[in-house]
């Protein structure tokens, strides 16, 4: 195959039309197919993921080491890649009781009537006091900083579109790994039970459901591993909040202390949100405190979340009992908690009005020192709103929640991906065009100065047309050949297409997102002309056009004995008609022929 590339240059405008973003969550609640809840046993977790979401179907939570889907299924829906799927009241085997009790409580509670939630609410409980801790504020995290953290492996890390190895919760947005972590002493006056172990597992699950249910455009998918039984040296719940049982904790998981606890966590984040390709990650510990007396650390503390101020939060930890608050609230205080990992701070205490935080910068005008509002809100008073599913406008805000136009896209995923500056080349043995191109994920960048910006949309197609710059009748779209070496926020694509008749053309470009979804056609509102013109002579003797169109010119015969012969002078492609004395065949004179020079012809200056 003969290519010669392109000797001009010629304008074009890679216009890339994205599409309006119909993503999955809007696909599902459309959906004509009968979803049930499903218990799903899967053999791939991504292929069978895949394949729940393109029959309509929707995730919510994966328990990862089980392999484990939970979510709605069109009924008797089947896959390859599923090897059981299991309904409320089904028999499980006895190593998946604990993930099957948790998702059963879980659609237990989501049924439950408002006023039965409402009777178990203990009004006396007060919020919880000194439950966000930044950097600044941890002496154990000694000298650490994002400027420090020592990762090795840092640039290996799939992460978000322009994120750092230390922004593992930029907003509540995409999909999610949960590290559960359970400590363990050897001794002491603590040990986990099956019954307690269950309990936190189906807790963990129902409070972070809450933030699902509580606004399917989040997309939200959590992605669990829970670490039972992690043996350290003491018993946590007799050491401060925070102490070596965190170091403890992380050292027996393969993360050796390096003099800043810090590194060792996000370490960890880091290697669990790869391992299950989540956007975010972030680790919970569960502190057992079943046999202590008021459910607090030795320095007074119960439950809280460790702030990084420059981006969320990398680990929250919680004891059994929370204080007053009890394991059968754990959920609500999980939930209450993982606000503050993604953003979102307390609206009691010490807060002010124009506390400005989160990825959009959002004011805390909820805060009840005197704001704009004073509504119940899970960062306000826990229980109450977690039975009655509230989150106040600016806590939605802190944690990226914002739909300014109403279209069913967060305005952080709201965005179009591109297409960036690609070469021509031309097949003049195939007649066809081919091309190389970039198309890149857009960023909604942070408002919040202290905050890197980032994005989780990925490009998923890519497609390209033409049409004649006279006619303007274009082409059906044709899908590129995608080259998967880049990674999803960046992929880097093959396109071709047949030649067409001589002139000058528009070549057209879009790139759709993991959202899905198409814009008009219509909405393009600029377009510049490929120009074709130039000679080139190529290595088999025809003379061809250069550009996107090729006119061939290979000698021919166009008489019984009249050969023409193409050249190029300059631009412009010349012949001249050769007398062959024993007839002309298929472009060249036949043996034994003289030759004599009937005409030279000089065509017009192009372009053609």
């Amino acid at each position: 195959m003969v290519k010669a590339k392109l000797n001009t240059i010629f304008p074009i405008l890679f216009l890339v039309m994205i599409v309006s973003l119909s993503g999955c969550s809007a696909q599902v609640k459309e959906s004509p197919v009968k979803l049930v809840n499903s218990f799903l046993v899967v053999d791939d977790i991504s292929l069978a993921r895949a394949e729940v979401e393109a029959v309509g179907g929707e995730i919510n939570h994966i328990f990862f080491d089980d392999n484990v889907l939970m979510g709605e299924v069109p009924f008797g829906f089947k896959s390859n890649y599923i090897s059981k799927i299991y309904y409320e009241g089904d028999t499980v085997p006895k190593s998946l009781d604990i993930a099957f009790n948790a998702w059963v409580k879980n659609l237990e509670w989501k049924r439950m009537p408002l006023a039965e939630k409402e009777a178990l609410i203990d009004y006396t409980l007060e919020p919880i006091a000194n439950d966000m801790i930044s950097f600044e504020d941890d002496p154990f995290a000694r000298d650490f900083s994002k400027d420090s953290y020592n990762l090795l492996n840092k640039d290996d890390y799939k992460l978000p579109y322009g994120a750092e190895p230390t922004d593992t919760s930029l907003y509540m947005i995409g999909d999610v790994s949960v590290s559960v972590i359970l400590p363990e002493s050897d001794g002491g006056s603590e040990d986990w039970t099956s019954s307690e172990i269950s309990a936190v597992h189906a807790e963990v699950m129902n409070g972070l459901d809450w933030w699902a249910v509580n606004n399917p455009d989040a997309d939200l998918v959590f992605v669990y591993n829970f670490e039972d039984q992690v043996p350290i040296a003491s018993e946590a719940i007799e050491s401060a909040h925070i102490d070596y049982w965190i170091v403890y904790t992380m050292d027996y998981l393969g993360y050796p202390f390096s003099g800043a606890y810090m590194n060792e966590i996000y370490d960890y984040v880091n290697d669990q949100r790869d391992l299950k390709g989540t956007d975010w990650g972030f680790v919970c510990f569960v502190v057992d405190s079943s046999n202590d007396v008021d459910g607090k650390f030795n320095d007074g503390w119960s439950a809280f979340a460790v702030m990084n101020g420059d981006g969320g939060g990398p680990y929250l930890a919680m004891t059994y009992d929370n204080n007053n608050y009890g394991i059968d609230n754990m959920d609500a205080v999980l939930a209450h908690e993982t606000g503050h990992i993604f953003g979102a701070i307390d609206q009691y205490g010490g807060c002010a009005c124009t506390d400005d935080v989160g990825y959009l910068n959002y004011e805390n005008q909820n805060c009840e020192n005197g704001c704009l509002i004073n509504e119940n809100s899970i960062m306000k008073t826990i229980t109450y709103p977690f039975a009655n599913n509230i989150i106040d406008e600016y806590a939605r805000g802190q944690i990226g929640w914002v739909d300014t136009d109403e279209d069913g896209f967060l305005d952080i995923v709201d965005t179009e991906p591109k297409v960036y500056m690609f070469e021509i080349e031309v097949d003049p043995v195939l007649d066809y065009y081919l091309g190389t191109a970039t198309a890149r994920t857009t960023i909604f960048n942070a408002i919040n100065p202290y905050y890197n910006s980032a994005s989780i949309n990925t490009v998923e197609d890519i497609e390209h047309r033409y049409a004649s710059n006279g006619d303007m009748i274009y082409s059906d779209w044709i899908d590129a050949e995608h080259i998967f070496e880049g990674s999803p926020y960046e992929r880097y694509f093959n396109f071709s297409s047949p030649i067409l008749e001589m002139g000058s053309y528009i070549a057209q470009f879009r790139a759709t997102n993991n959202l899905g979804g198409s814009t008009l056609e219509e909405d393009y509102t600029s377009i510049n002309p490929l120009i074709v013109y130039g000679c080139i002579d190529l290595e088999n003797g025809a003379y061809n056009f250069d550009g996107l169109q090729y006119n061939n010119m290979t000698n021919e015969c166009v008489e019984l004995r009249t050969l023409r012969l193409y050249s190029c002078n300059g631009d412009d492609i010349i012949y001249e008609d050769i007398h062959c004395n024993w007839g002309c065949d298929s472009g060249v004179c036949s043996p034994k022929s003289g030759k004599i020079k009937m005409q030279f012809i000089q065509l017009p200056e192009g372009p053609y």
